[in-house]
């Protein structure tokens, strides 16, 4: 019997430690919604080292916002790293990664900016990559 009760505890810890990084993840979508980025990427920073408990789909949700944080405050190497980790979720979950087609289409025009082009595989700065073309009508 004390087994059972044993089990039973750490299903419970376990379900709880689950709910509370998808309320961290929220609350970091949440400062990224409204621009505060820094307290995104410490929302996220604090969550990381346990984002193996989250579900794939709430582990893509992760890398995509981690990545386009990193973006937004200018640590390019950072955004391609889990912007690279975002689409390779992605790609193998396909429908059921949990981005929504907004966010699908910001990681596939982000992305390629970050790609290095030269020898020292280093994102190229931001000075450096191309302005992307004017929507048509603008």
């Amino acid at each position: 019997m004390p087994i059972r009760w044993i089990l039973l505890v750490v299903v419970s810890l376990v379900l709880l430690a689950c709910g509370q990084l998808r309320d961290d993840l929220q609350r970091a979508r949440a400062a990224y919604d409204i621009a505060k980025y820094e307290d995104a990427q410490v929302w996220l920073e604090a969550i990381e080292p346990e984002i193996g408990q989250l579900e794939s789909y709430d582990r893509v949700r992760f890398y995509y916002l981690r990545g386009m944080t990193a973006e937004r405050l200018g640590q390019r190497a950072d955004a391609l790293h889990y912007l690279s980790l975002a689409n390779e979720g992605v790609q193998v979950a396909g429908a059921r990664a949990g981005l929504t087609d907004e966010q699908r289409r910001t990681l596939e025009a982000t992305l390629p900016t970050l790609v290095p082009t030269g020898r020292d595989h280093r994102p190229p700065s931001s000075d450096e990559v191309p302005s992307p073309a004017a929507p048509d009508g603008a």
